[in-house]
């Protein structure tokens, strides 16, 4: 057990860890924890202790039972001997009014949104007054500087947030295990209400975050967008197709491909009490069983395909005669496109098979030859919107 004195360029400040050399038997190498003690003030430097060790160190009963503890005030006493400084934990008014310069530009743009959106609200109900006011500091951290929170110190002594006070890595540590999973779903089910009918899109797709570090369970190996030979996690993600306002976030094995996390989000969507207007999708969740799925209960959805599939091709042979007249045009940005629609009988047979217990299921597409129509007037915009989304134009 040491002593390691860290100095913060943008605290202006020498922290003091307690560390250890420790060999870790899984990754046959040592490890370096580290425990924030204190920081050093003035000059000649004093040690001044955290709240903490402040406690551990003014206890004159020798009544520490963690030996870990021990150890810590131990190595303090002899580091830095009679050059410690307790604080004084019974602070008096006069001491706290004391003057210091907190800027506020950023609670005034964060401030606004988290007051339109009553986020805040949301949040303690999910999470109770403090908590919500400490997780609500933090996210403006990360939007306004988006490092890592283990660096918010600094940040939050200098601006104005929310909870009105720095939060040590400790403190981040114990919110982030207080914030259950009871707490994270009861905030995603009063935030998705916010939204409910509201006659948008909405956008649903995934993305991957790579993973170099080790004891994450959902870190697997699968494609990796970033072409980065890693293990990665993947997030699921809802938002609104008009404003880009995301309605819900969640983490998923990272060998888990595209198609296969659709049913499950719906399915966890629907024990929130949500259900989309309309479901937007790029052609990376196509699949006959999630469309069959889809409209097995009841969803409205935009669903781009790939051509490859016979059945689809099927459809577009079905409607090339339609697209050959010139009302049929359809201009999206630079490009020109001709377009028809297919009514199409969507079955699903369940075939029974002696060898499985539950019975088989098939679908098949059947094009509707005299229903076909050129797209109506009223639809064309809509129509525009859609290949926006299949070409990657913005919206």
């Amino acid at each position: 057990m040491h002593i390691i004195e860290n100095r913060n360029a943008r605290a202006g400040r020498v922290y003091c860890y307690a560390g250890e050399c420790l060999w870790d038997k899984q990754l046959k190498k040592y490890a370096n924890p580290r425990v924030l003690v204190g920081h050093l003030e003035g000059e000649p430097s004093v040690f001044v202790p955290n709240k903490k060790y402040s406690l551990l160190l003014a206890d004159t009963s020798q009544t520490v039972t963690e030996e870990r503890d021990r150890k810590i005030i131990d190595v303090i006493k002899a580091k830095y001997g009679n050059r410690v400084r307790l604080a004084d934990t019974k602070t008096t008014k006069a001491q706290m009014q004391t003057a210091r310069a907190v800027f506020s530009g950023p609670s005034v743009v964060f401030g606004e949104i988290t007051s339109r959106y009553h986020i805040y609200t949301i949040l303690t109900r999910a999470f109770g007054e403090d908590d919500a006011k400490e997780i609500l500091s933090l996210a403006w951290y990360l939007a306004s500087e988006g490092d890592a929170l283990i660096n918010s110190d600094a940040w939050l002594s200098h601006f104005e947030n929310p909870a009105g006070h720095e939060i040590s890595s400790q403190d981040i540590t114990k919110l982030l295990d207080r914030m259950g999973q009871d707490g994270i779903l009861s905030f995603y089910k009063h935030w998705l209400k916010r939204f409910e009918k509201t006659g948008d899109k909405m956008l649903y797709d995934l993305t991957s975050i790579s993973w170099h570090g080790h004891g994450i369970d959902m870190a697997s190996w699968g494609h990796n967008r970033d072409n980065d030979n890693l293990p990665q996690v993947n997030y699921a993600l809802l938002c609104t197709r008009s404003t880009a306002m995301p309605l819900f976030a969640w983490p998923l094995n990272g060998s888990v491909s595209d198609v296969r996390t659709l049913q499950d989000t719906l399915n966890f969507l629907d024990k929130l009490d949500y259900k989309p207007d309309c479901l937007m999708m790029d052609r990376g969740f196509a699949s006959m069983e999630n469309i069959s799925f889809m409209l097995g209960r009841g969803y409205t959805f935009l669903q781009a395909l790939r051509v490859n599939a016979g059945w689809i091709r099927k459809i577009i042979d079905a409607g090339r005669q339609i697209r050959l007249r010139p009302d049929s045009m359809v201009k999206a940005g630079e490009r020109t496109y001709y377009a028809s629609t297919t009514r199409c009988q969507w079955v699903t047979l369940k075939k029974k098979s002696k060898k499985e217990a539950v019975p088989a299921q098939e679908t098949l597409v059947y094009p509707e030859l005299p229903e076909q129509k050129v797209l109506p007037s009223p639809v064309w915009r809509e129509f525009e919107a859609i290949l926006n989304f299949i070409c990657g134009h913005t919206f």
